[in-house]
C-alpha cells in the first residue's frame, strides 16, 4: 500500500508560514506584554500550522482543528510566556475553535462557512491582556502563503 506523507505545495506553505511567524515574533517582542496571533490555513487539519510552528521554533501556543481548547488554558499559557519573556506568539489554524465562532451557515456548495477564529482570538487575548497593560497583534497571511513561489522540494 502506498502512502503520501505530504502533498505538493505543503513545503512551500510551511516555509512561507514560518517566515510570517518570525515576523509576528518580531512584532510581539518589540512591545511590553504583547501577544502576536497568526491565523494560518487549515480548515479541517492543523498540519500547516503545526509544522510551521515547529519550523519557526518560536511559537508558544498552537491551536489546531483536531484538538478542542479552553480559552482559559490559552490565557494561562500566554500569561506564563509574558511573565517569563515579556511576549508570546500564538498560531491558530483557521478551522480551530469553531465552537467559539460558528456561523451555522453553508456556502453554495454545501460546505460549512467557518467563523473567523483569528480575529476572535486576537480580540479575546487583547481583552484578557488589556487590564495587565498588554495587547494583542494579528496577522492573517492566508493569500500570501497560498501564492508564494514554490520551494525546490515542491518543484521536484
Amino acid at each position: 500500500m502506498l502512502f503520501i506523507d505530504r502533498t505538493f505545495g505543503f513545503d512551500s506553505a510551511v516555509e512561507s508560514a514560518a517566515t510570517v511567524i518570525r515576523n509576528a515574533w518580531v512584532e510581539a517582542s518589540s512591545c511590553e506584554k504583547a501577544c502576536s496571533v497568526v491565523k494560518l490555513m487549515g480548515r479541517d487539519a492543523g498540519f500547516v500550522a503545526a509544522h510551521a510552528a515547529l519550523a519557526s521554533n518560536i511559537v508558544d501556543v498552537v491551536l489546531v482543528p483536531e484538538v478542542k481548547f479552553e480559552l482559559e488554558d490559552v490565557y494561562k499559557q500566554v500569561d506564563l510566556k509574558i511573565k517569563h519573556k515579556n511576549f508570546a506568539v500564538v498560531v491558530v489554524a483557521e478551522g480551530a475553535g469553531q465552537e467559539y465562532v460558528s456561523t451555522g451557515a453553508k456556502d453554495a456548495t454545501g460546505h460549512t462557512v467557518y467563523g473567523d477564529i483569528g480575529v476572535f482570538m486576537r480580540d479575546a487575548i487583547n481583552k484578557h491582556l488589556k487590564p495587565q497593560g498588554g495587547r494583542a497583534f494579528y496577522i492573517d497571511p492566508s493569500y500570501i502563503i497560498r501564492s508564494v513561489p514554490i520551494t525546490s522540494t515542491d518543484h521536484i
